[in-house]
């Protein structure tokens, strides 16, 4: 029911049209059956971009995505090692998660993440070897034409539940930095150099923290290196994973100091990112204290640039503390 050039115009936006054969089908379909008095359905397929990923184009569901993992492919990894194993680190999700959004609906630049869930750990079981493979599944949930919702699962190559997360991509969104989150001069503040090994783990790749700036019970601050000045491998990157963990191991030094021992995240409520590509200078990470239980913590952290414009926002980081210094606070005790 398209010309050729409308036809150009609906793939330029990502928009695929409907096969005859399968308009015809869902057409009969709908006159067919339910109830003249409800809302009328307005029935479309997936966006052109996701239909290079799926097996079966006439297929009514997301495919499911399979990202392959070893040293030659993500050799900064060797750096995120827990206990002699590369473990994916949360923000590396959080990255996949923005790539396949970004390839499902490319007319919407912004993607929201909410509730990412760690059920288990990704671990690369032969990193040095054959590497893993782990599977992105997203099912839609909602949409019309300022939003989308889906809802993203991550497993291993064992079928395992390893993630899970809401995401919103919008064509637009708000950005503000909070009233009361620190505007210290970066040329003013004093930093100390932190201490890596304990709490933080991370190898070269992945010692992002130029400086910490504060830290006490109320909150914490950091400068922070983004992936380019760490000289991680290029990739088609839609987030600042090196920036984000550094947010993430300030929410760990924090979580020391008001839980008294080592912590991992494990959730994260809400993930804003407003600018889709790797910093290109010094990002300066603010830590909101949210609260404190006995073996867990939450916090809020927002990214500025050096011209104190708002990028990113970390919103309900909830971490945890990890069971050997469970185990020591129990022995102690």
């Amino acid at each position: 029911m398209v010309s050729p050039e409308l036809s150009a115009k609906f793939a330029s936006e990502g928009i695929k049209t409907l096969s005859e054969k399968k308009g015809c089908q869902l057409f009969l379909q709908e006159i067919c059956s339910g109830d003249p008095s409800m809302p009328a359905v307005i029935i479309g397929e997936e966006p052109l971009s996701f239909s290079k990923l799926m097996k079966d184009p006439d297929s009514d569901h997301l495919p499911d995505p399979e990202i392959f993992v070893d040293a030659s492919t993500h050799p900064y990894l060797e750096s995120h090692t827990i206990n002699d194993r590369v473990v994916i680190p949360m923000v590396m999700v959080n990255e996949w998660i923005h790539r396949l959004s970004s390839r499902l609906y490319p007319g919407f630049p912004f993607c929201e993440v909410r509730d990412l869930r760690v059920f288990k750990g990704l671990i690369v079981g032969d990193y040095f070897g054959k590497g893993n493979l782990f599977r992105i599944s997203a099912a839609l949930q909602e949409s019309d034409d300022l939003e989308v919702k889906m809802l993203f699962t991550i497993k291993n190559a064992e079928g395992q539940l390893c993630y899970t997360a809401r995401v919103s991509v919008k064509k637009e969104d708000t950005i503000a930095l909070p009233d009361d989150v620190s505007k210290i001069p970066a040329e003013q503040a004093r930093t100390v150099e932190p201490q890596y090994g304990g709490s933080l783990f991370h190898g070269p790749d992945f010692q992002v923290i130029r400086g910490l700036e504060q830290l006490d019970k109320a909150g914490g601050a950091a400068v922070l290196n983004g992936l380019q000045k760490m000289a991680w491998k290029s990739e088609d990157w839609q987030t600042d994973p090196a920036v984000f963990d550094g947010g993430l191991q300030l929410a760990v030094l924090w979580s020391e100091k008001v839980l008294g021992g080592s912590s991992l995240p494990t959730e994260i409520s809400r993930v804003r990112s407003w600018v889709r590509k790797p910093a290109t200078g010094p990002v300066r990470c603010f830590l909101k204290a949210r609260g404190v239980k006995s073996s867990s913590a939450v916090s809020d952290m927002y990214f500025v640039d050096q011209d104190h414009q708002l990028v990113a926002a970390l919103e309900g980081v909830e971490t945890h503390l990890r069971p050997d210094s469970m185990a020591s606070q129990q022995g102690r005790g």
